[in-house]
This record gives structure tokens, C-alpha cells and sequence, in this order.
């Protein structure tokens, strides 16, 4: 039969693990507030190119091709680096960037949210 001092003392850690919990949270939650207000917008514009000469030279050139998905793959890997991956950025959250994309006018608009130290 389990006695009155097991009972506490299981209490007791339940309590203090409620507890410890309850503190990261909200230490984490405080930090994001303050991280969020150190946030930029940046805009970048692709032109799209509009001439007939170009769009058929490009047709006949699969290297542009590899040249386009090697800057795209070296873009997504200088991303990749931004990751940490260590215990302390677990109580302080990661970096974390927004990308978002729009084709409107011949133009595409690429939009990145990122903290003010990875600009």
C-alpha cells in the first residue's frame, strides 16, 4: 500500500515540473514580444523579362535552367543556416524568416519578414 510520504513527494515533483513549465512559457512568451518588435519588411522586385528574343533564347538554353535552381539552391541552404538547433535557442526560439511571393504587372514581388540582425 503506498504510504502519505510517497503521495507528497510525487505531488511535490508534479508541482515543481507544473511549475518549471509554466516559467519557460512564459519567459519564451516575453521574448517573443520583445523580438517582434525588432522585425523588418523588405521588398525585393524580380523583373520579369518581356521580350520575345529572350524568352526564345531562353527556350533553347537548359543551362539557364540548372543556373536558375543552383541560385535557388544556394539561397535555401544560406537559409538553412540561419537554423541553430541548440538548447538555448529552445528557451529563446528560433529565427525564424516569412517569404511570400505575388506576380502582378510583369512584375514578381518577393516579400521577406525577417529580425533586424539577418538583414
Amino acid at each position: 500500500m503506498i504510504t502519505t510520504p510517497y503521495i507528497w513527494t510525487g505531488i511535490i515533483i508534479v508541482a515543481i515540473a507544473i511549475t518549471i513549465g509554466i516559467i519557460i512559457f512564459l519567459s519564451r512568451k516575453k521574448f517573443d514580444f520583445f523580438r517582434t518588435l525588432n522585425f523588418v519588411f523588405l521588398r525585393v522586385l524580380i523583373p520579369k523579362k518581356e521580350s520575345k528574343e529572350d524568352l526564345e533564347r531562353e527556350r533553347d538554353q537548359t543551362s539557364e535552367i540548372r543556373k536558375v535552381i543552383g541560385i535557388a539552391e544556394h539561397f535555401f541552404t544560406t537559409l538553412h543556416g540561419i537554423y541553430a538547433g541548440d538548447v538555448p535557442a529552445f528557451f529563446k526560439n528560433e529565427d525564424f524568416m516569412s517569404l511570400e511571393y505575388i506576380a502582378t504587372e510583369g512584375q514578381i514581388e518577393l516579400y521577406i519578414n525577417c529580425p533586424r540582425h539577418l538583414k
